[in-house]
């Protein structure tokens, strides 16, 4: 399983700093780890054809390079796919972040039944992956 909501979470910080402050996130190299290895991670679990498949993380295993290169290919474009989802999401979801961001400011923490209400004023709009 190649874990979207992880992988979009994780880049959520990255993405909120890019669209809110409207220039490119420096400090955000956990995050990126973060969803890379949950990436990678996700693509060593995919099955094809019956067998699984082999990461070249497999430190057991000596792997070609085109095995190597279309892994890194296919993280790449998940990367890519993932923070354009969680960009989109930041936008969508402004209004609902920013009462969120607001009130932290002021208050330092947030009771879940605050969340809450703050939802019930601004709805998340969240949609499901598909196709993955």
């Amino acid at each position: 399983r190649r874990r979207p909501y992880a992988s979009r979470a994780a880049l959520g910080g990255k993405a909120g700093v890019e669209m809110v402050l409207g220039r490119l996130a420096s400090g955000t190299e956990s995050d990126i780890n973060q969803a890379k290895n949950l990436i990678l991670d996700g693509l060593g679990n995919v099955a094809t054809g019956g067998m699984g498949f082999v990461t070249y993380r497999d430190a057991n295993l000596r792997v070609g390079p085109r095995i190597r290169d279309e892994t890194a290919d296919a993280a790449t474009l998940d990367m890519e796919r993932y923070l354009m989802k969680a960009k989109e999401m930041v936008v969508t979801n402004r209004d609902f972040l920013d009462e969120i961001a607001s009130r932290l400011l002021k208050k330092g923490y947030l009771l879940a039944s605050e969340i809450a209400a703050i939802e019930k004023v601004h709805p998340l709009n969240v949609e499901p992956i598909r196709g993955i």
